[in-house]
């Protein structure tokens, strides 16, 4: 399960892995693995969306592509 709307949404904004990796303080590799991999805490994913896309609603952010 990974999150494809995430995944567009950082690209649509230029943002590295780097740059939401040390807002959450963990390494990029954990980062991308929690991206393709779906499991982000509920803090971290509200962190994510409201440093990086307040104009996203939650929901279609960390939609999965099993949906």
């Amino acid at each position: 399960m990974s999150y494809p709307h995430l995944k567009a949404a950082i690209t649509g904004k230029n943002l590295s892995i780097k740059d939401i990796s040390e807002s959450l303080g963990i390494s990029q590799k954990n980062l991308a693995y929690k991206i393709d991999s779906g499991r982000f805490s509920i803090e971290e994913a509200e962190q994510i969306q409201k440093t990086f896309f307040q104009e996203m609603k939650m929901e279609c952010l960390f939609q999965s592509e099993h949906l």
